[in-house]
């Protein structure tokens, strides 16, 4: 991959879902995408912990504006309570749409994506969480980053 434009956004504090299996925007982790960079390749890689209860699930995507001309994300969660090797969730996803799991370890996990994404139209790509089902809370800890190259 060639190294074009580098921008890296930081959840500056830790954000809780309470319950709730509504998306909400992670605070601060939105890229703008302007009209300048349609039709750019623009590459994502998420990093971050996260706490659940001991039910309750998980649930995330990154979004941006409908109809993209390209868009392949790869996910895994990395259960970090489980005594080694602990239980890794993956996914590879190719549209718009939520990574979710019923996960009810209670504790903090790890959260990876990478992938990318070609806008049709301006818009904000961003990141969103809510719990897979609403018996407890997800909380994004503070310090998860996304980091962004227009390739």
């Amino acid at each position: 991959m060639s190294l074009g434009i580098r921008s890296i956004y930081r959840l500056a504090a830790s954000q809780t879902v309470a319950a709730s299996v509504t998306l909400v925007d992670a605070t601060g982790i939105t890229y703008p995408i302007t009209a300048a960079a349609i039709g750019q390749k623009i590459h994502f890689k998420i990093k971050g912990g996260f706490t659940l209860g001991a039910t309750g699930g998980f649930k995330f995507r990154v979004d941006g504006p409908a109809l993209p001309t390209n868009y392949q994300n790869n996910q895994v969660v990395t259960d970090g309570v489980t005594a080694a090797p602990g239980s890794v969730i993956a996914n590879c996803i190719v549209a718009l749409t939520d990574f979710a799991n019923a996960m009810a370890v209670a504790g903090n996990h790890i959260l990876e994506m990478e992938g990318d994404f070609v806008p049709s139209a301006a818009g904000d790509l961003k990141l969103q969480f809510a719990c897979n089902s609403a018996a407890n809370a997800i909380i994004l800890l503070q310090g998860l980053t996304m980091e962004i190259t227009i390739v």
